[in-house]
Protein backbone atom coordinates (compact mmCIF):
# COMPACT_ATOMS: atom_id res chain seq x y z
CA UNK A 1 0.00 0.00 0.00
CA UNK A 2 1.51 3.78 -0.79
CA UNK A 3 1.63 6.32 1.18
CA UNK A 4 -2.08 7.86 -0.28
CA UNK A 5 -3.62 4.34 0.50
CA UNK A 6 -2.33 4.81 4.17
CA UNK A 7 -3.40 8.73 4.24
CA UNK A 8 -7.03 7.81 3.02
CA UNK A 9 -7.28 4.88 5.89
CA UNK A 10 -5.95 7.27 8.07
CA UNK A 11 -8.30 10.18 7.36
CA UNK A 12 -11.53 7.93 7.19
CA UNK A 13 -10.39 6.39 10.92
CA UNK A 14 -10.14 10.08 12.12
CA UNK A 15 -13.55 11.10 10.22
CA UNK A 16 -15.15 7.77 12.44
CA UNK A 17 -13.23 8.56 15.44
CA UNK A 18 -14.54 12.24 15.20
CA UNK A 19 -17.73 11.27 13.97
CA UNK A 20 -18.26 8.69 17.03
CA UNK A 21 -17.44 11.84 19.82
CA UNK A 22 -20.13 13.82 18.85
CA UNK A 23 -23.14 10.97 17.84
CA UNK A 24 -22.70 9.83 21.52
CA UNK A 25 -25.66 10.63 23.33
CA UNK A 26 -25.92 10.64 27.44
CA UNK A 27 -29.25 8.85 27.91
CA UNK A 28 -29.85 9.79 31.46
CA UNK A 29 -33.06 11.28 32.55
CA UNK A 30 -33.68 13.27 36.14
CA UNK A 31 -36.56 11.35 37.82
CA UNK A 32 -39.94 13.20 37.22
CA UNK A 33 -40.60 15.32 40.98
CA UNK A 34 -42.64 13.94 43.56
CA UNK A 35 -46.20 14.67 43.24
CA UNK A 36 -48.24 17.67 45.73
CA UNK A 37 -51.00 16.49 47.35
CA UNK A 38 -54.41 18.21 46.97
CA UNK A 39 -57.00 16.27 49.00
CA UNK A 40 -57.89 15.01 51.30
CA UNK A 41 -56.03 17.90 53.08
CA UNK A 42 -53.53 17.44 55.86
CA UNK A 43 -55.48 16.58 59.31
CA UNK A 44 -58.69 17.25 58.01
CA UNK A 45 -61.51 15.02 59.22
CA UNK A 46 -63.44 13.34 55.75
CA UNK A 47 -66.41 11.57 56.76
CA UNK A 48 -67.91 8.50 55.01
CA UNK A 49 -66.97 5.18 53.24
CA UNK A 50 -65.84 6.39 49.72
CA UNK A 51 -62.77 8.79 49.95
CA UNK A 52 -61.50 11.16 47.33
CA UNK A 53 -57.77 11.23 46.61
CA UNK A 54 -56.42 13.86 44.47
CA UNK A 55 -52.61 14.86 43.60
CA UNK A 56 -50.95 17.43 41.29
CA UNK A 57 -50.01 16.33 37.70
CA UNK A 58 -45.98 15.94 37.83
CA UNK A 59 -44.48 16.52 34.50
CA UNK A 60 -44.13 13.78 31.66
CA UNK A 61 -45.46 11.13 34.33
CA UNK A 62 -47.97 8.44 32.55
CA UNK A 63 -48.53 6.69 35.65
CA UNK A 64 -48.87 7.13 40.02
CA UNK A 65 -49.12 4.73 42.66
CA UNK A 66 -51.03 5.65 45.55
CA UNK A 67 -50.81 4.19 49.07
CA UNK A 68 -52.91 4.20 51.70
CA UNK A 69 -51.97 3.18 55.26
CA UNK A 70 -53.43 3.29 58.74
CA UNK A 71 -49.60 3.96 60.63
CA UNK A 72 -46.86 7.06 59.45
CA UNK A 73 -44.14 4.60 58.51
CA UNK A 74 -46.64 2.87 55.71
CA UNK A 75 -45.57 -0.57 57.22
CA UNK A 76 -49.55 -1.40 57.75
CA UNK A 77 -50.56 -0.26 53.75
CA UNK A 78 -54.20 -0.77 52.96
CA UNK A 79 -54.43 0.17 49.60
CA UNK A 80 -51.49 0.07 47.28
CA UNK A 81 -51.69 0.27 43.69
CA UNK A 82 -50.92 1.89 39.74
CA UNK A 83 -53.95 3.75 38.88
CA UNK A 84 -52.36 4.84 35.64
CA UNK A 85 -52.02 8.41 34.51
CA UNK A 86 -54.69 9.82 36.34
CA UNK A 87 -54.34 12.28 39.17
CA UNK A 88 -57.28 11.33 41.51
CA UNK A 89 -59.62 8.14 42.31
CA UNK A 90 -62.03 7.65 44.60
CA UNK A 91 -61.53 4.51 47.17
CA UNK A 92 -64.28 2.92 49.02
CA UNK A 93 -64.68 0.64 52.00
CA UNK A 94 -63.42 2.71 54.75
CA UNK A 95 -65.42 2.30 58.15
CA UNK A 96 -66.39 5.65 58.97
CA UNK A 97 -65.39 5.09 62.62
CA UNK A 98 -62.43 7.81 63.15
CA UNK A 99 -59.58 5.76 61.78
CA UNK A 100 -56.48 7.91 60.60
CA UNK A 101 -55.20 7.25 57.79
CA UNK A 102 -51.87 8.17 56.15
CA UNK A 103 -51.52 8.64 51.93
CA UNK A 104 -48.68 9.25 49.77
CA UNK A 105 -47.88 9.18 46.09
CA UNK A 106 -45.13 8.40 43.49
CA UNK A 107 -45.22 9.07 39.80
CA UNK A 108 -43.93 7.14 37.34
CA UNK A 109 -41.95 8.72 33.57
CA UNK A 110 -40.06 5.15 33.29
CA UNK A 111 -38.66 5.98 36.69
CA UNK A 112 -39.86 5.83 39.56
CA UNK A 113 -39.37 9.15 41.47
CA UNK A 114 -39.48 10.68 44.72
CA UNK A 115 -42.75 10.03 47.33
CA UNK A 116 -44.40 12.61 47.94
CA UNK A 117 -44.79 14.08 51.20
CA UNK A 118 -47.16 12.15 53.17
CA UNK A 119 -50.45 13.56 54.30
CA UNK A 120 -52.99 12.12 57.09
CA UNK A 121 -56.26 12.18 57.52
CA UNK A 122 -59.16 10.94 60.05
CA UNK A 123 -62.44 8.93 58.47
CA UNK A 124 -65.05 9.92 60.25
CA UNK A 125 -67.63 9.74 61.79
CA UNK A 126 -69.72 11.74 59.44
CA UNK A 127 -72.55 12.09 61.64
CA UNK A 128 -71.69 14.56 64.87
CA UNK A 129 -72.31 12.07 68.27
CA UNK A 130 -75.64 12.54 69.81
CA UNK A 131 -76.07 15.20 71.94
CA UNK A 132 -75.46 13.76 75.45
CA UNK A 133 -78.24 13.87 77.90
CA UNK A 134 -77.10 15.60 81.64
CA UNK A 135 -77.41 12.92 84.61
CA UNK A 136 -76.26 14.59 87.86
CA UNK A 137 -76.03 16.87 89.32
CA UNK A 138 -80.18 17.65 88.53
CA UNK A 139 -80.56 21.46 86.73
CA UNK A 140 -80.19 24.00 89.48
CA UNK A 141 -78.58 22.49 92.09
CA UNK A 142 -76.06 23.09 94.53
CA UNK A 143 -73.35 20.72 95.23
CA UNK A 144 -71.05 20.92 97.99
CA UNK A 145 -67.75 20.01 98.17
CA UNK A 146 -64.48 20.66 95.76
CA UNK A 147 -64.30 16.73 94.19
CA UNK A 148 -64.98 16.48 90.38
CA UNK A 149 -66.01 12.77 89.42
Amino acid sequence: MNKSGILKIALILLMVLIAGIFVTVDMTYALPAAPVLDYPWNGMNVGGTVIPFRWNAVYGAYDYYLQVATDSSFTNVIYGSWVGDYIGVDLSGFPDTGQIYYWRVVAYDGQVGPWSSAWFFVNGPSAPPATPTLVSPSNGSNVSGTTIL
